[in-house]
């Protein structure tokens, strides 16, 4: 069977696409950074989110290594991501990392923010400020319900009737006592009476 050029070129093209994915999948696996001389750190989060072995690590939006690999603490239940960095990169003590999203349809990334200690990093060390994955739809849902809760408190409280509206200095004992009660009563039966008389007569 013969095949005319265009096919032969559709095929040529495919192979070439596919060869590129794969090199850029090997890529993304590290396979081409193994030759780079590196240093493993640990940081541990409550939630990892999207984070998979491979994700990007990157400072001040440069990618500087990715995640090796991370398991789950038996003891603690926290994730353990093991962070591969270039020797190169020398990373202060008081460095603070943290997960950071890519965007609301986009995947995740780990973020470094480099501190100011002059000690650093060595092979094996743990980062102690740490920030876990958010939920975005937490974080939607908080801000929808919470300003729903929030207004129809202040509605309430416009539209209700409240203890400061009528409180203590509104009416007080000095405002209606015992003696100013007697005498409003005493001055109404005396004018009913007076009525009465007048009728009769």
């Amino acid at each position: 069977m013969r095949h005319s050029p265009f096919e032969t070129a559709v095929g040529f093209l495919v192979l070439i696409a596919a060869i590129a994915f794969g090199a850029y999948a090997l890529s993304n696996q590290g396979f081409w950074q193994a030759q780079q001389d590196t240093y493993v750190l640990e940081a541990r989060f409550d939630t990892i989110g999207g984070v998979t072995t491979g994700t990007d690590v990157k400072i001040s939006g440069v990618k500087v290594g990715r995640v090796s690999g991370f398991e789950l603490d038996p003891l603690t239940f926290e994730a353990a991501l093991k962070i591969e960095i270039p020797s190169k990169i020398s990373l202060p003590t008081d460095s603070a990392i943290r997960i950071a999203s890519d965007g609301l349809l986009g995947g995740s990334h780990i973020l470094i923010e480099p501190g100011y200690n002059v000690d650093m990093f060595k092979e094996g060390d743990a980062f102690e400020l740490t920030y876990g994955a958010t939920n975005l739809m937490d974080l939607i849902s908080g801000a929808v319900f919470g300003g729903l809760g929030g207004k129809g408190e202040a509605q309430a409280s416009d539209d209700g009737f409240g203890a400061d509206d009528l409180g203590a200095d509104d009416l007080g004992a000095d405002d209606l006592g015992a003696d100013d009660l007697g005498n409003a009563l005493d001055s109404g039966l005396g004018d009913n009476s007076g009525g009465e008389g007048d009728t009769a007569l």
